[in-house]
């Protein structure tokens, strides 16, 4: 039966199943992080964005130096275009191996933060910048999406520090919030995913076409669905026509 931690898993194993297919498999440092409890989380996200950003069509560079860097170069495969990749999560008490107990009360959604911080991080200034953050929340099965309580504290964080009108900004493209959390709930519903999308228009540093927009954003939106095997496609369908 498909559950939250099974739909993390699967959702694990096709990143790396895609980023092997992309010729990018996941570095050994990065590994080695996945396999420490205190660094898996951000590990997790970092190998669930480059599995994303592959799918949507890009090749993917991961980047190694020991200065600060970003977590890979993306060259999409139809336009062209090149990218720098950040991936950002926060860090829940009691939550994917944090100390502590969880209190969704008091939990606080720092994207500006984080976003401050992926652009001190990235030296690729010629580049427009794609910044990824997980708010690591429960999920709101069944509530419309602009009467989540994320959304709105999202929305309001971001006009309040002026993201799309302030200048210090302008070199990130494209900021996504997701919300990928299906580890805080044992039975879920097969409902989409929780995410908002927030991007840059018309500057030296935005992204040229709507096309690699819209591939970014419909490769988050499947994530975690991992596409059937032919053959579970097919017992499926005999299940239907039974029914019919």
């Amino acid at each position: 039966k498909m559950n939250g931690n099974t739909r993390a898993l699967l959702a694990l194993a096709y990143d790396f199943y895609s980023l092997q297919h992309c010729l990018a498999p996941v570095p050994q440092k990065l590994l080695n992080r996945l396999r420490d409890e205190q660094q898996f989380q951000g590990a997790r996200y970092e190998i669930a964005v480059a599995g994303l950003v592959c799918r949507s069509g890009f090749e993917i560079k991961w980047v190694s130096r020991t200065e600060k860097h970003c977590e890979f170069i993306g060259t999409h495969k139809v336009t062209g275009e090149k990218a720098a990749f950040e991936a950002k999560s926060h860090h829940r008490s009691g939550v994917l191996g944090q100390e502590g107990d969880f209190d969704s009360e008091i939990a606080k959604t720092k994207v500006v933060d984080h976003v401050r911080e992926a652009l001190e991080q990235t030296t690729e200034g010629d580049l427009p910048l794609v910044i990824f953050d997980d708010l690591n929340l429960p999920l709101s099965a069944g509530v419309p999406f602009d009467e989540k309580k994320w959304f709105k504290e999202v929305e309001d964080h971001l006009k309040k520090y002026g993201f799309l009108t302030g200048p210090e900004y302008e070199r990130c493209s494209v900021l996504m919030v997701t919300n990928f959390s299906w580890h805080f709930h044992y039975d879920i519903p097969p409902e989409s995913n929780e995410l908002v999308t927030h991007f840059h228009q018309r500057n030296k540093y935005s992204l040229r076409t709507d096309t690699v927009l819209q591939y970014l954003d419909l490769a988050a939106k499947q994530y975690g669905f991992v596409p059937m095997l032919p053959h579970e496609f097919q017992q499926i369908a005999k299940v239907i026509e039974r029914s019919i």
